[in-house]
């Protein structure tokens, strides 16, 4: 029979929604709020029910009026939330391409969304077919080279207008990371930091994102590894062997108890710590985790990722795991940002919503792990509308910079040949670096010159370079670092070598036998003709 007493503080901020159609903003509608407790959602819903005086008989179950609280909101707000709380900066609509009903490239093709307002009436009665306009083609589906540079360059009108020069890097300096290890991430002297590196240095850091970073002598910044995630720590990639595997992530949102998921993100840290490899000096900084899209339907295949339908709480249980891993010196990138709530057909797929559900539904657990800690995300396979979520302006830097205010790196999925992930229009959006290797895709080449691209590189260089500041591989101290080349890489640039001239002689050699028995031949027909 004891009795505990609970204080729950609500933050209005919480009780928002999106106008996406008049006030463009997030707004506080003035009306009634009903908060209750109950054993489940369905017991909690029924003790509102309650309290609005609805028809027991028409309820399933029963529930308890007296468990409710009601708070009365007598004037509408449309000012107060539509600035950043945490940048300041003003909060307006940026997904009007991915929403076929504001979107002029869909033309006069439209959809009927479904509310609660006409539940069936509007509830759909099939699958909706659409047809790829020149537009959505020259917007962002196009395949072909020319099609992608002509977006470049729209890009560069739309963002990039005011940058006239390309930033003057590689300049001698005696600049080290390590000075800047609480050093702001808007102190302009980053940008002295970051200038000493050369391009090319900047482009490999961009270009081959895969598990690891490159170390930059330059600056005595060491190399990092990262690993996969999120049900624990796994190195099976690169070093063979994994930490402890956790509970999947909706049993972790389940609990309900941050302070108990921020354990379990301390214990992915230990993990990592105690999984540097003796052979090696290049420490580990970093987990491609937690996942934290949303259970959108029972389907999506990768559920053990993500930690709910609800996206506010998957934001505050990602929030404390983020905490913890953190806690350890470790980056958590969280992922796959956004809108990737399907696995078949996710390379390049169109994802089409209207801004209320994106921000509400889909950007909610992202937003509240950024605002809860997280300093690093994942971008996603997916299109939102027919853009590239890589290259999506409005959300890799109006709502991951602009809005919430993120300092850290983004990373793509992987990357490999994934031509429609362009590197340009990725840099100019916002993304950082990519989750693979060049190979045959290096669409940053020559760009030194570029105004536009150069400075859009030394700023996602500086955001990954800011983030290896804020891990564990900084406990160097103040070292200088210096690369080297290991005696297996030597050993494989020999064998190649000889091999590659084997392979040469022995071409020559089957071009000389070619030759001496056509001559042979030639001879013999010659010799016939004689007789």
């Amino acid at each position: 029979g004891a009795t505990e007493h609970f204080e729950i503080t609500v933050e209005k901020e919480d009780l928002t929604s999106y106008d996406a159609n008049n006030a463009r903003t997030y707004i506080l509608e003035d009306g009634d709020y009903y908060f209750t407790v109950g054993s489940d959602a369905h017991n909690a819903v029924n003790n509102i029910l309650m309290a609005k005086g609805a028809d027991e008989s028409r309820m399933s179950g029963s529930g308890d009026a007296g468990l409710t609280y009601k708070w009365s909101n007598t004037s509408f707000d449309a000012e107060t939330y539509s600035v950043s709380p945490v940048t300041g900066n003003p909060i307006t609509n940026l997904f009007d391409n991915a929403d076929l009903n504001k979107y002029e490239g869909a033309e006069d093709q439209q959809i009927t969304y479904l509310t609660r307002n006409d539940w069936v009436g509007t509830f759909p009665q099939g699958p909706v077919s659409l047809r790829v306009t020149q537009a959505m083609w020259d917007d962002g589906l196009t395949h072909e080279e020319s099609g992608r540079a002509a977006l470049v360059e729209k890009y560069k009108e739309l963002y990039w207008s005011d940058v006239t020069e390309a930033p003057e890097v590689g300049v001698s300096g005696t600049l080290s990371a390590i000075d800047f290890v609480d050093v702001p991430a808007d102190d302009p002297t980053w940008l002295d930091l970051v200038d000493q590196i050369p391009y090319e240095s900047m482009l490999n850091l961009v270009y081959n994102g895969a598990y690891q970073t490159a170390a930059l002598p330059e600056i005595s910044l060491p190399g990092t590894r990262e690993s996969d995630g999120p049900t624990g720590f796994t190195k099976s990639l690169l070093g063979g062997s994994s930490g402890m595997a956790f509970t999947s992530e909706d049993v972790m949102a389940a609990t309900f108890n941050p302070e108990l998921v921020k354990e379990v993100g301390k214990c992915i840290g230990e993990d990592m710590l105690h999984a540097q490899s003796d052979n090696t000096v290049t420490l580990m900084a970093g987990i491609y985790a937690p996942g934290t899209n949303i259970h959108r339907t029972p389907y999506l295949g990768r559920h053990n990722e993500y930690y709910s339908e609800d996206g506010w709480l998957s934001g505050e249980i990602c929030a404390a795991e983020v905490q913890g891993i953190r806690d350890r010196g470790m980056l958590a990138f969280v992922k796959h940002f956004a809108l990737n709530d399907q696995e078949e057909g996710r390379y390049g797929i169109s994802t089409w919503s209207n801004e209320q559900a994106i921000r509400e539904l889909y950007l909610e657990g992202f937003e509240g792990a950024v605002r809860g800690g997280a300093m690093n995300v994942m971008s996603s396979f997916n299109r939102i509308g027919v853009v590239w979520a890589g290259a999506h302006h409005g959300l890799m830097t109006g709502i991951l910079r602009d809005e919430w205010g993120m300092e850290g790196a983004a990373i793509t999925d992987m990357s490999m040949n994934a031509s429609w992930m362009d590197y340009r229009l990725g840099v100019l959006a916002g993304q950082d670096y990519w989750c693979g290797q060049k190979g045959s895709m290096g669409t940053l080449d020559g760009s030194e010159d570029d105004p536009a691209i150069a400075t859009a590189v030394r700023n996602a260089v500086k955001h990954i370079v800011y983030g290896v500041t804020r891990t564990n591989v900084m406990n160097v101290g103040d070292a200088t670092v210096v690369s080297i080349t290991p005696w297996w890489q030597v050993t494989l640039y020999a064998s190649t070598g000889v091999l590659a001239i084997l392979t040469v002689l022995c071409a020559l050699m089957a071009v000389r036998t070619g030759k001496k028995e056509k001559s042979a031949a030639l001879d013999v027909s010659s010799k016939e003709e004689q007789k």
